[in-house]
């Protein structure tokens, strides 16, 4: 352990930054992607579920009672926005769903938890205005990459929306955090064991074990994200759920979005919506 707390091991499976240089390029061409998206795409509104600038929701409607998409950015809680990723919902449009895409307020302006209960915000006023929206509340999807991968799950487990949550799809998610700890990514948000076990979904792996998990995570990755992705599944079938990983071959932690609901993967999400009527 060095001096300052930081474990140099583990600052290289999980400090993303020194590691891909190429990272700003890649959401350079993104965002590019993303603002052509919302300029051509009809029915677009954004949602405002509270006060602050980023407590709002991009929907993209995917047609009368069609099932619903929700997808979390990442950027490690502590960066990016929901705008840098929209391109992801265009082959969810064209396919016939909803895609629902909420922002956050960032820590460490705010605590983890704090941003857990923003996504339960969010979710609970896509619950209150399915109608409105016209997309169907019992057949939802809730996904997200990186840091999203959390909220994503620790919003499935703890169950709490009311909407009908019938799949999560991880990308490249964090679902033990106790291992940012000794990094600069855990020193940068303050993050310590209490805090971290708390908004772990590894320590709630056996909760809502009926709905099924799709953990897909890039082959070139760090061995600690591919490991994070296996531990939470084997976790999750240990207490009796279905859960399967795809490591993505050629992709890393950021190319593997440009994969994220292509082929297998919204088959996948579209035959768990199928299989509730």
């Amino acid at each position: 352990m060095a001096p300052d707390g930081i474990d140099p091991s583990l600052e290289q499976e999980y400090a993303l930054r020194a590691r891909y240089p190429e990272r700003e390029s890649i959401y350079a061409r993104m965002r590019g992607a993303s603002e052509d998206f919302r300029a051509r795409q009809r029915g677009h509104v954004e949602l405002a579920y509270g006060q602050s600038a980023r407590e709002r929701i991009d929907f993209f409607p995917g047609g009368r009672e069609a099932p619903l998409v929700v997808f979390i950015h990442g950027g490690y809680w502590r960066a990016l926005d929901k705008e840098t990723f929209l391109f992801l919902a265009a082959p969810l449009v064209a396919a016939g769903f909803s895609v629902a895409m909420p922002g956050y307020d960032l820590a460490p302006g705010i605590s983890l938890a704090a941003i857990e209960a923003q996504i339960g915000e969010a979710l609970g006023l896509l619950r209150h205005r399915a109608g409105e929206l016209a997309f169907d509340p019992g057949r939802v999807v809730l996904s997200g990459h990186s840091a999203g991968g959390q909220l994503a799950a620790m919003a499935m487990l703890r169950g709490s929306s009311g909407l009908g949550v019938r799949g999560l799809f991880g990308v490249s998610g964090v679902y033990d955090l106790l291992p940012l700890v000794a990094t600069s990514v855990g020193a940068s948000i303050r993050l310590d064991p209490e805090t971290a076990a708390a908004a772990s979904p590894m320590r709630l792996a056996g909760l809502r074990a009926q709905v099924p998990a799709r953990l897909a995570v890039g082959a070139d990755e760090t061995a600690g994200f591919r490991g994070q992705s296996h531990d939470f599944a084997r976790a999750r079938i240990e207490a009796g759920g279905q859960a399967i990983v795809d490591e993505i071959p050629g992709t890393n932690h950021f190319t593997v979005l440009d994969r994220l609901f292509e082929g297998d993967g919204l088959a996948w999400i579209a035959a768990r919506l199928a299989a509730v009527g």
